[in-house]
């Protein structure tokens, strides 16, 4: 191999030593991140006593109803069933309702936007802009299984919205909850 095929150094190198790695961390971008997860932990809350009362009214668990959905899809003949188990739930999140504002959002600091009013995280806002990272939270947070993914579609109506609670293509064919 010629000295002139030899790949160059990275111009972004990174830093050698721990300190050099600490970034200084914002308040106020602390501030809004808690709030913000906050909000996804009341909203996922919401979502999953809605996808369970929906069936039941003696509200079953999350778990269970997908259990239930599981048994229903191995019962089903593969020539007309889905290639995995859903659970559905058209969700309508146009009262935009601050999800802080009540009990759930007294424990934790209202971060402010620009004109000093406090921000509201609403559904609408949190499944419109944030979905993505929204859905990376419930992971990282392990309210759903490695295997169990949660998709997110808007509907043409206004601020509805289709949630889908389905196995992973990428994930294990089992989860925990299976």
């Amino acid at each position: 191999m010629s000295a002139t095929n030899f790949p160059s150094p990275p111009k972004n190198l990174l830093p050698s030593s721990q300190e050099e790695l600490q970034i200084p961390i914002d308040q106020k971008q602390l501030k809004f991140n808690n709030a913000l997860h906050r909000a996804f932990d009341i909203l996922f809350y919401q979502i999953s006593q809605r996808l369970s009362d929906k069936r039941n009214p003696d509200s079953q668990t999350l778990i269970s109803l997908w259990q239930d959905k599981v048994s229903e899809h191995d019962a089903t003949h593969p020539d007309t069933r889905k290639k995995h188990p859903q659970l559905y739930l058209r969700f309508y999140a146009g009262d935009h309702i601050d999800l802080l504002s009540g009990p759930a959002g007294d424990e934790i600091d209202i971060p402010l936007n620009k004109d000093g009013k406090p921000i509201k995280f609403t559904p609408s806002t949190i499944l419109s802009k944030n979905s993505n990272h929204f859905r990376q939270y419930l992971k990282d947070q392990g309210f759903l299984p490695d295997g169990l993914c949660l998709l997110i579609f808007r509907q043409k109506l206004n601020w509805t919205y289709t949630i889908v609670l389905t196995r992973d293509n990428n994930g294990p064919q089992l989860s925990d909850w299976d």
